[in-house]
């Protein structure tokens, strides 16, 4: 009995010893595939962090380490609007350099000594007086004027009738504006003396028309050695 035993024991211990290397060897390569897994992820998160952490830097440079959105985007549209400014101040100072430089130039350009500068104050005042004098053929041209055509005067004296001088007129205004008060100032004259002094009214006159007068003059006294006949009118109401 005792010859058996040892037979009966041995296959078991080998068993038991293959299994436990087909264990180790399943355990260290799940140890190497963790060890593998976790080296690749620590690798993944580090390089994450470093991407974070250099957002993060340049995030804090712009704010002031503010990581606010909303921070960042104002502090991005003040800048926006800095910038706007800058090309307009830029653009205002082109201008304004450049007219600085026209003007230096027309004034290098323009130059002149006292003695051209006078000429050119002499052709000045010389143009303002034709301007001046053209200004006033016009409104000569335009004031009323009135001229009268003599038809027929003769001295009248009938029998025991007054004396008179009878005249026939056509008055015309040769202005373009209208003649106001029209009148004939009519002068008598017996020799030296001034028999009568007197004036035929004859209303207003338009621009460009005319007017026949058919008019007597009574008087006193002996005949008449002479007369004037004189239009006058105004030029307003």
């Amino acid at each position: 009995m005792s010859e058996t035993k040892p037979s009966e024991t041995r296959p078991r211990r080998v068993v038991g010893r293959n299994v436990a290397i087909a264990l180790g060897i399943v355990c260290i390569l799940l140890i190497a595939g963790l060890g593998g897994a976790m080296a690749y992820y620590t690798m993944t998160i580090n390089d994450k962090n470093s991407k974070i952490d250099s957002i993060n830097a340049q995030l804090a440079a712009i704010t002031g380490n503010n990581t606010n959105t909303n921070a960042t985007e104002i502090i991005d549209q003040l800048h926006a609007n800095i910038t706007n400014l800058t090309n307009e101040k830029n653009q205002l100072q082109t201008w304004l350099d450049g007219n600085k430089t026209a003007a230096t130039n027309y004034a290098n350009d323009h130059s002149y000594t006292n003695e051209q500068y006078q000429n050119l104050q002499n052709q000045i005042s010389s143009l303002n007086a034709q301007v001046t004098s053209l200004q006033s053929q016009i409104a000569d041209l335009q004031a009323p004027s009135l001229v009268r055509i003599n038809l027929g005067e003769s001295d009248n004296r009938p029998f025991l009738r007054t004396p008179y001088l009878h005249i026939q007129s056509a008055i015309t205004n040769v202005g373009t504006n209208t003649a106001y008060n029209c009148k004939l100032h009519v002068v008598l004259y017996q020799g030296a003396t001034i028999t009568k002094d007197t004036f035929v009214l004859l209303g207003t006159i338009s621009g460009r028309a005319g007017i026949s007068s058919t008019n007597d003059v009574q008087y006193s006294g002996s005949a008449l050695t002479g007369w004037t006949i004189t239009p006058q009118w105004t030029a307003t109401p």
